[in-house]
């Protein structure tokens, strides 16, 4: 009985927030499940790949990493990697840089460039992804319990 007394409770709750917010309800609910997901997985340990989760978890992490390239090297490689002509990929770099920078905005009202919501940023211009890997790895080092340490 308790959990069906609660469904509507948090309706209820949900609503009320879309009120003051002037967010639509499935961005509201968007946005609890969203949180919650990340939180758990920023307490149980993890990679979180974009999903704002650097402003969501903010001191709760490590490492805050953002991984950049200039606009033309990203539409080149973005061309590249999905085989079509440059003009359609400028097209949908901007396009995901856009909807990137929008749902940051939309959903947790910050700024997707702002540089303090970063420990590291990498442009990877001139270097591959395993350069850029090993970056974060050495950056994480320090985080890491030494296991040897622990032994004794």
């Amino acid at each position: 009985a308790a959990a069906s007394a609660e469904g509507p409770r948090v309706m209820v709750v949900d609503s009320i927030q879309t009120i003051f917010t002037d967010r639509p309800w499935l961005q509201v609910k968007y946005s609890k499940a969203l949180f919650t997901t990340l939180v758990a997985i920023g307490h149980s340990g993890g990679v979180i790949l974009g999903r704002g989760a650097n402003f969501i978890l903010d001191d709760m992490t490590d490492l805050r990493v953002r991984i950049t390239a200039p606009y033309p090297v990203r539409v080149q490689r973005y061309a590249e990697r999905k085989q079509i002509p440059a003009g359609k990929a400028e097209h949908e770099v901007r396009k995901i840089d856009q909807a990137r920078s929008q749902f940051v905005k939309s959903l947790l009202d910050d700024d997707i460039d702002r540089e303090d919501a970063y420990d590291l940023s990498i442009n990877t211009q001139h270097l591959d992804i395993s350069h850029a890997a090993e970056i974060v790895v050495a950056a994480l080092k320090p985080t890491i319990p030494d296991e040897d340490a622990a032994k004794q």
